[in-house]
């Protein structure tokens, strides 16, 4: 279990700023828990495809193999 930084709460899922989807706010919840806002934001500023080491499961990565 996690702990919530916004509520305080115990809850089995956190994104990488430490907020519960419930306080979660500002972007979808599984976007940033996966990295697609991330790296969305990491390749605005001329990072490459060595994201893909550190955020394997960002959504950019899948619409480039469909």
């Amino acid at each position: 279990m996690k702990t919530c930084l916004e509520c305080k709460r115990q809850v089995l899922e956190v994104c990488s700023d430490g907020y519960c989807r419930e306080c979660h706010v500002g972007l979808d919840f599984d976007d940033c828990v996966d990295g697609t806002c991330a790296v969305g934001i990491l390749m605005q500023n001329g990072h490459g495809e060595d994201l893909k080491k550190r955020y394997p499961n960002a959504k950019q990565w899948k619409e480039q193999t469909t």
